[in-house]
């Protein structure tokens, strides 16, 4: 799932990305990336990739 942006009011031109808006969505990526940024430089980035099922 993707979380909704709240904050998302409206949508450059030419930024083609799948934008959630006020509510989740859906979404089969493989892979995803999360920033968080904090005072005075406390910033981490994760990459998550989706694993094997098995079957």
């Amino acid at each position: 799932m993707i979380p909704p942006n709240i904050g998302l009011e409206k949508v450059g031109e030419g930024c083609e990305l799948n934008h959630a808006g006020k509510k989740a969505e859906p979404c089969a990526a493989q892979c995803v990336l999360t920033n968080s940024f904090g005072f005075g430089g406390q910033n981490a980035s994760l990459i998550l990739k989706r694993g094997e099922t098995g079957e």
